[in-house]
């Protein structure tokens, strides 16, 4: 199994270690989300996907946690939220439901995020290691 050293071509697939989770459109060049934790990042996701939108909307759908909705129902019944909004650093998933079973709100409010181009530089600062193989 080769060490990731150029982009993946639609012919190959990806594993990686030192992220929470991953998510793979098929195609494109790899985008390592950072997320902050306390006052530091932290390497929480690795996508492949075509373009930053691309793999942004991958990030909002599969890779941040839900949002706690009993909590948010809770203050919506005791008079805190109409019915139509969002807590502060809550929002919508763009895509309703994700495919890793989590709920469909956004809790996110940490105050440094990035999602930037992977490179083995970049992976080796935040403990990401890739390895691709050749789909059959």
């Amino acid at each position: 199994m080769p060490t990731l050293d150029t982009d993946l071509t639609d012919s190959q697939d990806f594993t990686a270690t030192g992220v929470e989770r991953t998510w793979d459109d098929g195609f494109g060049p790899l985008w390592l989300f950072l997320d902050s934790w306390g006052p530091r990042l932290v390497a929480k996701g690795l996508v492949r996907a075509q373009t930053w939108e691309d793999a942004w909307g991958a990030v909002e759908d599969e890779i941040l946690d839900a949002a706690d909705e009993t909590e948010i129902q809770e203050m919506r019944a005791w008079g805190e939220l109409a019915d139509d909004e969002l807590p502060e650093c809550h929002y919508y998933r763009s895509n309703g439901e994700p495919s890793n079973g989590q709920g469909g709100y956004i809790g996110q409010c940490g105050y440094d995020h990035r999602l930037e181009l992977f490179t083995p530089e970049l992976g080796e600062a935040y403990g990401v290691s890739v390895v691709w193989t050749d789909i059959d």
